[in-house]
């Protein structure tokens, strides 16, 4: 409602027509006083359950310090985005509430005041007794009553004229300069524009009147519903409801105002709409700014790695307003109302305690650093304070632990010539958009270093071309996007490229502020776990295709040994001599083969560390000759003469005698394959004394075996002990071998703490020398080994007790080589090509002993063997698992799974045998 509107009802009544007792009539003697700390939202709740316009803000019939809350007032507040659920009636009231006494009320005192202060509301005391409230509406409504009983010649008088003058209302409008008064016709058409209408929409008066509301300030999104609303309206339909709206000015350009509307009919009883518009636009650009701030102090809070946090003068947390994980406190942990005696230290607390009384006192920053007991590490801290209220501080910690090592660091090193920069964990710079550092904030103390220059410094000067670009790229991606830019760049300082995080976080629309850390160890200690990845990938690939190959060489090649075996013993029939010595060289060369196979698996397993040797005091000629034997025969064939030289009486040694063979046999192999038919190889031992730089003089059993061989150049004498490879391609189609042998060899002798050498010249011959160290060990007497009667064992099995194995094997050729064999020796068979199949049979046929193949279709052996574990029946059979992989580790997951033994393809048949009658014959 507006005062014209007002004055407007009681234009010419003579005010000498109203008595004390009538403006007496208008006073509510009981209006709705609510309590201070009341909050608005409740005070809403009470006004729209009553009815009232308003409420009085007090206690119960006190004038003193007395407010009030209109709807005006709400609309203000809501207006402002203000959280009415939180404000107290007493912080947004109106303090000063016009009052009027009760013994000096007349027409012309109230009329006076309503206008005088601009107010709808008069408290009414009696002294300082609150006895009532006058609202303007009751008056109002007292003058339209009194208008209807008077004569149409009262309304000549002096006084109405006055209050009924154009030129009146004209100054009352006018007298609103944010406020936009506008009324129009039924038809919509402009018959009132004021002062303020012209200044927010940019229209003159004359410009505006006759023209048609939805064609001037309403766009055209919103113009067919304003029509609607105003044709409804005026034709008796719901009151057009105030609301916020975006309007047009002559400009095109938006308005923001408040609208809020009312109908009246003009003295030709026509209807006509009024609308107040109270413009908005100095709120938005507030809001505006205030969101332009918040998004600066989110921008530095995230890009500050500070936990910050509120505490009152009596030591109780009030809240944080970054919480960082420094170690004391969980992100999820809230301390809020707790004090810092409960959560620190006695030590701790007491000195931040000082702190924030000393802040209190003086209003200065306070700075002091300390220690705090983080799990089983010391942090470093710094703990700046600051004054943020009269009774409150606010608490900066940063985590200085790394700066303090690199000081340590520094001091230990006498370099006291690095600057302040190299000391602190991040450089901070504000720069414009022109690429210009406004100014730079370095170190735990976070102070603005000066120039010295008039001119800022630019990212061009100190920076390559490059890196200057990407800045200023990255840069203007945090202010197009308005989020954090974080990249990595490499630096090159005195010689020494060193890696940088780079952070860019937007501060304005032309400014952001840059966070720059050195990462140089984090990214060595990265580029050292991913190799060390790369590493495990490559062995677990590795391990695999030898797994893979293992069991696919040693698969046939158990058919091969154990059918051989099997025709040897003659298990299958009568062999004649001449069978039998073929039998030999099949047997021979599928052992040959099985070497290879484990020298590629010896090879891996030396490499990964996985292998262990059997230390035995073992005596040295009588390892020579064995090793000798296995080549003799070759020697023969090319008429190579072998001479032997050793000492007499060599001590034992104490080696794995295995793995020691191992490598005088690959030694004496490579002697006869690449020497001359009608050469000479000697192998010499003998007892020489050494240095060591822990044990002084120490002896050492050094072993020599030289060769009339082709010999081999100096520039490929290296590459001889890497494997898989020899020296010259021609080699391959004339010497057969996988260049694993010297491979082996090396690695070996060098696990007993040894070395290998060698001199050689192409075209005369080389000599392999091993050196190991000898310590003297006491002689062990030889184990006398058990020979084995086959047909003794066929007696005692055939004539023992009736027994059933069942054979878990896909592999028809291995089931066909396994079959005669254990046939022979008395035992009944059966057969499952699966696991699946093996629980079934076992269940059904409750078996004496069971031989599980590991890899087979369906189910898988180590399966199979736990879920037979698991069956009440089956849990005391004995199992035995056969594989082809026999890799590391493989006979442990068998036992895991409850085999009762493990044998690794080839199976050597007598071998198994005696495994089964151990365990079937205790």
């Amino acid at each position: 409602m507006i005062w014209g509107i007002f004055f407007g009802l009681f234009v010419e009544l003579p005010v000498t027509n109203f008595f004390p007792r009538d403006i007496l009539s208008t006073i509510s003697r009981h209006p709705l006083i609510v309590a201070p700390e009341l909050t608005v939202i409740e005070a809403i709740a009470l006004m729209d359950k009553t009815g009232s316009s308003y409420v009085l803000v007090g206690r119960e019939n006190s004038a003193q310090g007395m407010g009030i809350i209109t709807e005006r007032d709400i609309i203000r507040i809501n207006s402002q985005r203000l959280p009415l659920d939180q404000l107290s009636t007493q912080a947004v009231m109106s303090h000063t509430v016009t009052t009027i006494q009760a013994s000096k009320i007349n027409v012309n005192a109230v009329i006076t005041l309503f206008q005088e202060h601009s107010v709808r509301h008069l408290a009414v005391l009696e002294g300082d007794r609150l006895v009532g409230v006058i609202e303007k509406e009751n008056l109002i409504e007292l003058f339209t009553q009194r208008q209807k009983q008077l004569e149409i010649s009262d309304l000549q008088t002096e006084d109405a004229k006055f209050w009924a003058s154009e030129q009146r209302s004209q100054k009352l409008f006018d007298a609103l300069p944010k406020i936009s008064v506008q009324g129009y016709s039924r038809d919509r058409q402009v018959i009132y524009w004021n002062s303020a209408s012209e200044k927010i929409y940019g229209y003159t008066a004359e410009e505006a009147i006759g023209q048609n509301l939805e064609n001037l300030i309403i766009p055209p999104a919103m113009r067919q519903d304003v029509i609607n609303f105003i044709e409804a309206w005026v034709n008796g339909g719901e009151p057009i409801p105030a609301s916020e709206l975006t309007l047009m000015a002559k400009d095109g350009s938006d308005v923001y105002v408040y609208s809020s509307h009312v109908l009246l009919n003009n003295s030709r009883n026509e209807p006509e709409l009024y609308c107040v518009d109270i413009d908005l636009s100095y709120h938005r650009q507030t809001e505006a700014a205030l969101k332009q701030s918040e998004l600066q102090s989110r921008a530095i809070l995230a890009a500050i790695p500070d936990l910050m946090f509120r505490v009152g003068a009596d030591g109780i947390y009030r809240g944080f307003v970054q919480n960082r994980d420094f170690g004391i406190l969980s992100l999820e942990a809230d301390p809020t109302g707790q004090s810092m005696a409960d959560l620190m230290s006695e030590e701790i607390a007491n000195r931040q305690f000082y702190y924030l009384q000393q802040a209190l006192l003086t209003g200065e920053l306070q700075v002091y650093e300390h220690q705090i007991q983080i799990d089983d590490r010391l942090q470093d801290e710094e703990v700046r304070v600051i004054k943020s209220g009269d009774d409150e501080v606010l608490f900066m910690i940063r985590n200085i632990s790394d700066r303090k090592q690199v000081e340590a660091a520094l001091k230990q090193s006498e370099l006291t010539n690095r600057t302040i920069i190299e000391t602190i964990p991040d450089l901070l710079i504000q720069m414009d958009m022109e690429g210009r550092y406004l100014r730079m904030l370095a170190g735990s103390g976070v102070r603005v270093i000066p120039f010295n220059t008039p001119d800022p410094p630019e990212v061009n000067n100190g920076l390559p071309a490059d890196l200057a670009e990407q800045r200023m790229y990255y840069a203007k991606q945090a202010i197009e996007t308005g989020s954090l830019q974080i990249y990595e760049q490499i630096v090159t300082s005195e010689n020494e490229q060193r890696y940088e995080e780079v952070r860019i976080a937007p501060l304005n629309d032309r400014e952001v502020l840059i966070i720059i850390r050195d990462i140089t160890d984090a990214k060595q200690v990265e580029f050292e776990r991913l190799q060390n990845e790369e590493l495990i990938r490559a062995t677990r690939l590795k391990d695999e295709f030898l797994a893979n190959m293992s069991h696919e060489l040693r698969t046939p090649l158990n058919v091969i040994l154990g059918m051989t075996e099997g025709l040897t013993e003659q298990v299958l029939g009568n062999v004649n001599e001449r069978q039998i010595k073929a039998l030999k060289t099949i047997e021979k060369s599928g052992s040959h083969l099985l070497d290879l196979i484990n020298d590629i698996l010896d090879l891996a397993k030396i490499e990964s560390g996985q292998i262990e040797l059997d230390y035995q005091p073992t005596k040295v000629v009588p390892l020579c000759k064995s090793s000798l034997a296995f080549v003799s025969q070759q020697a023969i064939t090319k008429h190579i003469q072998i001479e032997t030289q050793w000492q007499n009486n060599l001590p034992d040694v104490l080696v794995d005698e295995r793995r020691m063979r191992q490598v005088l046999i690959n030694l004496l192999n490579n002697a006869v394959k690449f020497t001359m038919d009608g050469g000479q190889i000697t192998l010499k031992v003998a007892l020489t004394s050494q240095e060591d730089a822990q044990l002084g003089m120490r002896k050492h059993l050094q072993i020599a075996i030289a060769d009339t061989g082709i010999g081999i150049s100096p520039e490929n004498i290296h590459k001889l002990f890497q494997p898989f490879i020899q020296i010259d391609s021609a080699l391959n189609r004339k010497y057969q071998g996988t260049g694993l042998g010297l491979a082996l060899v090396k690695r070996i002798v060098e696990l007993h703490g040894g070395t290998v050498g060698l001199s050689s010249e192409v075209g005369v011959g080389s000599c392999f020398t091993i050196v190991i160290p000898c310590d003297d060990v006491v002689p062990t007497p030889p184990e006398l080994e058990n020979q084995i009667d086959l047909k003794s064992e066929l007696s005692q099995a055939s004539h023992g007790k009736y027994f059933t194995i069942l054979l878990a094997e896909d592999n028809e050729a291995n089931i066909k080589m396994l079959s005669p064999y254990l046939e022979a020796y008395g035992y009944h068979l059966l057969f499952a090509k699966d696991g699946l199949e093996a629980i079934s049979i076992a269940q059904k046929e409750q078996p004496d002993l069971i031989l599980m193949d590991i890899q087979m279709p369906v189910m898988d052996g180590l399966e199979a063997i736990q879920k037979i574990r698991q069956i009440p029946s089956l849990v005391n059979v004995p199992i035995i698992a056969l594989t082809a992989l026999a890799m590391t580790g493989d006979r442990e997951k068998c036992l895991e799974a409850g085999a009762n033994d493990y044998l690794s393809k080839p199976i050597k048949l007598k071998q198994l045998t005696t495994i089964i009658k151990q365990i079937l014959n205790p």
